[in-house]
């Protein structure tokens, strides 16, 4: 149970195995939260109950996440070999993935429009749809441009820690 503000808080609940099978978080006497969680021998989750109805999960034979089914819509999802995501199908929606020999991601396509990612030699990204990224020889991100003009800086002490963080518009 953790207090806030002293009259929030949230009680979590656990089976024997450490898995979170109960959270409820209450306002004073008003439940906000309510959920429950049940679990196959593998630890995955099964089955997730609220307020506003069940969520279900269904796993492949490899125990990856294959369907959802939301209250009002459901998400499948498909793997290669490698276990890359392929395929995304939600509420009618297709989602494909592609990967390179190194199992990295190279195309996300959503209806009509794909976004292209690009890798340097040590597997840093260093393209996406959204911005360009810069690594130093020891593959620490320093810079990320993106295309609407935003940049950040990223620098580090000896210990190789982010120490600071700068951002421009």
């Amino acid at each position: 149970k953790y207090l806030k503000n002293g009259s929030l808080y949230t009680e979590y609940a656990y089976d024997a195995d450490r898995n979170l099978i109960g959270l409820k978080t209450l306002l004073g006497t008003d439940t906000l939260v309510d959920n429950r969680y049940t679990y196959n021998g593998n630890g995955d989750r099964l089955e997730k109950y609220q307020k506003c109805g069940t969520t279900k999960y269904s796993y492949d034979n490899m125990r990856r996440l294959a369907k959802v089914e939301y209250p009002n819509v459901t998400e499948e999802l498909f793997y290669d070999k490698a276990g890359n995501r392929t395929k995304r199908l939600y509420n009618g929606t297709e989602e494909l993935y592609q990967y390179d020999k190194r199992n990295r991601l190279t195309a996300h396509t959503k209806g009509s429009v794909t976004s292209k990612y690009e890798y340097d030699n040590a597997g840093n990204l260093l393209k996406d749809d959204k911005a360009q990224y810069t690594y130093d020889a020891f593959n620490r991100n320093t810079k990320v441009e993106t295309f609407n003009g935003n940049i950040q800086i990223n620098r580090y002490d000896a210990e190789g820690l982010r120490r600071a963080l700068s951002e421009t518009q």
